[in-house]
């Protein structure tokens, strides 16, 4: 699951909020207050430096283009062909969270 649905939708969709520093920062994000990084966008303490958020949006633009080791592609035909059957059935309920199964990765490219 881990390493691949949650890790999918984490690495296919950040590209959505590339530039939004404040609130999409891939866990860059400091606190030094007593909530830590628990606070509002208007408070810069939390966001990362320019260097830092520079950084950032160049690395979410490249984890969300991996564009290799998908399930139902079966590059490396490692992955039981019922399996994909199985995840190409369920097609429609995955599209409802906005998540196309032919994008689904069957490994963690980073």
């Amino acid at each position: 699951m881990t390493a691949t649905f949650l890790h999918t939708y984490v690495n296919e969709h950040q590209y959505e909020d590339i530039g939004e520093v404040l609130y999409c920062s891939l866990g860059l994000r400091y606190g030094e207050k007593e909530d830590g990084i628990f606070q509002p966008e208007s408070d810069y303490s939390i966001a990362p430096d320019l260097t830092r958020s520079s950084q950032m949006l160049w690395f979410s633009n490249l984890l969300s283009r991996t564009e290799y080791g998908f399930i139902t592609r079966n590059e490396e035909h490692d992955i039981h062909p019922y399996f994909v059957k199985l995840l190409l059935d369920k097609e429609e309920e995955f599209a409802k969270l906005h998540v196309s199964v032919e994008n689904i990765e069957s490994r963690t490219n980073i």
